[in-house]
């Protein structure tokens, strides 16, 4: 009986964790994401934005947008978000695609401030490692495929 309500709990825990990270952004901070990445305002990106911590000040957004999306890849973002001066600086951007296989993440953190980025490639997926260089993320390796 004690696992049919803890899943629900958990359920419900990440739910408020990530709502609460979304909700933390000011105004001012979401205005500048939505200036910076499209003619969109920050109320329509808002509802439909996905954002992952990926430390206390960074972030990435997923903006899951059907404006921010082509044919085949949607924008996505990291940024870094100071809460004193409510500013949020844009540290990487890139269009990416999302269609990957059920066991493989757009997004994977790393144990360090880097993070993976996988992408189909034909038949295979591609894994790249992106790592902060002097303020900004870059794509520091691609990482060879186990096969």
């Amino acid at each position: 009986m004690k696992n049919f309500f803890l899943l629900p709990s958990l359920l419900l825990i990440l739910l408020i964790g990530c709502s609460s990270y979304q909700g933390s952004l000011t105004e001012k901070q979401w205005k500048t994401i939505a200036q910076e990445n499209s003619e969109l305002t920050a109320n329509e990106i808002l509802p439909q934005a996905q954002i992952t911590p990926l430390s206390k000040d960074q972030i990435w957004i997923d903006f899951n947008h059907e404006e921010l999306c082509g044919i085949r890849h949607c924008l996505y973002a990291i940024y870094q978000i100071d809460p004193d001066t409510e500013s949020a600086k844009l540290q990487w951007r890139s269009y990416l695609d999302p269609k990957l296989p059920p066991d493989v993440s757009l997004m994977e953190k790393s144990n360090n401030t880097c993070i993976f980025i996988h992408q189909a490639q034909e038949e295979q997926v591609e894994k790249y490692e992106l790592c902060p260089k002097n303020g900004q993320y870059q794509i520091t390796r691609k990482v060879p495929n186990r096969g």
